[in-house]
């Protein structure tokens, strides 16, 4: 059965929850994926509620899903929101501050890992190793995006997503292996 997994990354405006989508679409798609990108705009004023879609796989899809499979919270306001669309074997990244006791949470200490202005680029990190993206395939995407605009911002941004991808490694065996290893088994509905 073809790979089928719903990503929504949630957080206030100004967050970064473009630049994280951006960033790992265009990694994806390196690593062979198909993607459905889409994004929801409650607010364009910083503090609102926003999300950025992925539905990646071996496709193709031709909309989005309701349930979802990771759910990347920002703000606590993300897992209030969409903790009723998470399907039972979903995983759910969360600030330590804010997570919920729920199975399938992954608690990071966000503020250990950067600054705040630097969380979405930690949750990339994340993303990268539960997903088994190349560290060269995400390092390529964010010297793209950051690297002639802003390269003095770039070395900040590899440093937090570097500790934010050895953080989930020792995780990374007992929980998250064999949840990706069950999505093989999952039938695509479009």
């Amino acid at each position: 059965m073809p790979l089928d997994i719903h990503l929504l990354i949630g957080g206030e405006a100004g967050q970064g929850l473009v630049t994280i989508g951006q960033l790992l679409g265009k990694a994806l798609v390196r690593a062979g994926y198909e993607i459905f990108v889409s994004q929801s705009y409650h607010s364009r004023i910083r503090g609102g509620h926003n999300t950025f879609s992925i539905r990646l796989g071996r496709g193709p899809f031709f909309g989005p899903r309701e349930s979802i499979d990771i759910l990347v919270a920002l703000n606590a306001e993300t897992v209030e929101l969409h903790r009723g669309q998470l399907n039972d074997q979903a995983l759910l990244i969360a600030d330590s501050a804010f997570a919920p006791d729920l199975p399938g949470t992954i608690s990071v200490p966000f503020a250990e890992l950067g600054p705040e202005h630097l969380w979405n680029t930690v949750a990339l990190g994340l993303l990268g190793r539960i997903l088994d993206l190349s560290s060269d395939s995400l390092n390529q995407s964010l010297e793209a995006k950051l690297g002639k605009k802003h390269p003095e911002t770039l070395v900040e941004n590899r440093e937090s997503w570097r500790k934010a991808g050895s953080g989930l490694q020792p995780m990374r065996q007992s929980m998250v292996s064999p949840w990706l290893a069950a999505f093989p088994q999952r039938t695509v509905f479009c």
